[in-house]
């Protein structure tokens, strides 16, 4: 067992607690001054080492000749542990695409063509704002009135704008992180984690292809070479390969042979990827 997997599960089990003392501290329960203390300088300390293991680790994998973000997103799964990691750099990510949003600067190589595929999100999100906020309005004022802690009423609030927010950040790193086709390069996207890089001389056909009742990761198909980058459970363009292209979206490295996503114009990003895979043929030497 490393140094870095005895500090990540004693901040597990640390972490809780301190969630708990905070709860009760919020409902306005009597918590003793020394046991607070010794708590939070636990956590304290077990987060400083965690950080100093984390930053080692990235120093050394960048000396071994690692770009930084890689040698980042390496040591962060070694470290962390590859599903917190995962969540981490999802949330970060979906709030840095609310800063590109709001900065109107889209994750796109200059001159790329891009395609979209947030447009049916973006109609959804329009009707589940104004709902959210309404039923907060009226949640808020049910506690009030049948809650005797004031402390539940702000714990409420926060979830509630933190959920508005993950919800807008969800749509926002769609948005911000398109799918694009850039010097010879197509780029499938799902939010800001996942990107796979298709050269177009890799690309033996295109055509449209609706598949449904996917789930809402990118994921491979049950016994195949098939990789699905679904929107919502759904994909509506398949790309089959030449030779296989070797990727890893999320956790998982295997083999593609085809890959299928979704996009709010099939018939748009048809036609360019055709048109990309006979400017190949056509400058391929004869």
């Amino acid at each position: 067992m490393t140094a870095a997997t005895v500090v990540r599960r004693v901040l597990f089990t640390l972490a809780p607690i301190e969630i708990g003392l905070a709860v009760a501290i919020f409902a306005g329960a009597t918590i003793p001054p020394p046991l607070r203390i010794a708590i939070a300088v636990l956590v304290l300390i077990t987060v400083l080492v965690e950080i100093s293991i984390l930053a080692a680790k990235i120093h050394g994998l960048c000396r071994g000749g690692a770009g930084f973000r890689r040698a980042t997103v390496q040591a962060g799964r070694e470290v962390i542990g590859e599903r917190l990691w995962g969540l981490i750099s999802t949330e970060v990510g979906m709030f840095a695409a609310l800063g590109r949003l709001v900065a109107r600067r889209p994750n796109v190589p200059a001159g790329a063509q891009v395609f979209t595929s947030h447009r049916d999100l973006a109609r959804l999100m329009w009707i589940l704002v104004p709902l959210t906020v309404l039923e907060s309005v009226v949640v808020h004022f049910l506690i009030r009135l049948l809650v005797p802690w004031p402390a539940v009423g702000i714990v409420v609030l926060i979830l509630t704008v933190y959920g508005l927010l993950w919800v807008l950040g969800y749509v926002a790193g769609i948005a911000m992180n398109p799918h694009c086709l850039d010097d010879g390069t197509f780029l499938v996207r799902n939010g800001p984690r996942t990107c796979v890089s298709i050269p177009s001389e890799d690309i033996e056909r295109v055509s449209p292809h609706n598949t449904e009742g996917l789930g809402l990761r990118p994921a491979f198909d049950d016994g195949s070479h098939t990789l699905s980058v679904p929107l919502v459970g759904r994909t509506n363009v398949a790309v089959t390969l030449r030779r296989p292209l070797h990727t890893q979206p999320l956790t998982e490295h295997r083999e593609v042979r085809t890959v299928r996503f979704f996009v709010d114009d099939p018939r748009e990003v048809v036609r360019h990827l055709r048109s990309a895979i006979d400017n190949v043929g056509e400058s391929a030497p004869r």
